[in-house]
């Protein structure tokens, strides 16, 4: 049986409630003293009210505790901390998660490649169907366990007997939530490794995308530039990824038309980061989050136009730089 708890709420922090009532999320109880308040407002205000509060609502009047303050913020705090402690190479850590030796497994897998994975997670595959060519992962390096999977159970360990559902159901619900979003990103990071694959044969189809595209557009390759990098972010949803694949496209055409690469980069990251906007993943993740289910293609129509205006205004702001 749940049991009240009075509160006291003098006038004058009831004045203030009512000038952001639109904005207050407040118990149901003091909700409807305002709204009793405010039509009987020639009647004197009184000094203090007292008013019933139920245990569901009590939360909100809770005195301050420096414990909630640390450890209901830690998601937050613990991801920076965590990624400066594994970044930061004299603290020694980042080291230590990208170990190569000793090999707990070490075998080779015919034409597929030879596989060896150390202590720490550090998967690695060379010699791709007979190529040059490898692929690492290391599992604990890349922000996926560390920062991003500690930084979310350990407030569920601190106040695990406040939780509504069980671990378990909280598992099955953020692995449905993220099925959609790992089939995306899947799908343009496998492009994004094609683009910037070269070898002894060829080059990469990020160079040769650069020079073919400079020899035909001449001085018109400018137009592209913050396209170019809206289309790395689109289908990368990165600008990191996105200047890492077409950096060397804008580079080769830069050279070729002898404008200023730097000037060209530039515009190409000023796509870059406005290709988030309407990224595809971006928005399968967010939607995901948040739990909206809205088309893809509505939420694109609706931002490609803020974008367009980006477009037109880093390209003037930029065009006397790349002829200096």
């Amino acid at each position: 049986m749940a049991v009240n708890h009075e509160v006291e709420v003098c006038g004058k922090t009831l004045k203030k409630f009512h000038k952001a009532r639109h904005m207050s999320i407040l118990p149901k109880k003091i909700a409807d003293l305002l709204n009793h308040d405010s039509e009987n407002s020639e009647e004197p205000r009184k000094r203090k009210h007292k008013v019933d509060i139920h245990d569901g609502d009590a939360e909100h009047f809770a005195e301050f505790r420096l414990f909630d303050a640390i450890f209901r913020t830690m998601p937050l705090w613990l991801t920076v901390l965590l990624l400066i402690l594994t970044r930061i190479e004299p603290i020694g850590l980042k080291g230590a998660l990208r170990i190569k030796e000793p090999k707990i497994v070490d075998g080779d897998l015919g034409t597929l490649g030879h596989l060896s994975i150390s202590p720490v997670g550090r998967f690695a595959l060379s010699g791709i169907l007979g190529t040059s060519i490898g692929w690492t992962y290391e599992l604990l390096y890349i922000p996926f366990i560390l920062p991003f999977v500690v930084a979310g159970c350990a407030p569920l360990m601190v106040f695990r007997r406040e939780l509504e559902e069980s671990p378990m159901q909280i598992l099955k619900s953020v692995m449905t939530r993220i099925k959609g979003p790992a089939i995306a990103l899947s799908g343009a990071l496998v492009l994004v490794e094609l683009l910037r694959t070269s070898d002894a044969l060829k080059d990469a189809p990020a160079v040769i995308i650069g020079t073919r595209l400079s020899e035909t557009l001449s001085h018109g390759f400018m137009a592209l530039s913050f396209p170019l990098g809206a289309l790395g972010s689109f289908f990368s949803g990165s600008t990191t990824v996105s200047c890492l694949t077409f950096t060397q496209v804008q580079k080769v055409a830069a050279e070729k038309l002898n404008l200023s690469s730097h000037a060209l980069i530039a515009l190409q990251l000023c796509g870059a980061s406005s290709g988030n906007a309407f990224c595809l993943s971006n928005i399968i993740a967010a939607t995901a989050v948040i739990g909206l289910h809205v088309p893809e293609g509505m939420i694109v129509k609706r931002v490609l136009k803020p974008v367009f205006a980006q477009f037109v205004v880093c390209t003037l702001v930029l065009l006397p730089f790349i002829y200096a």
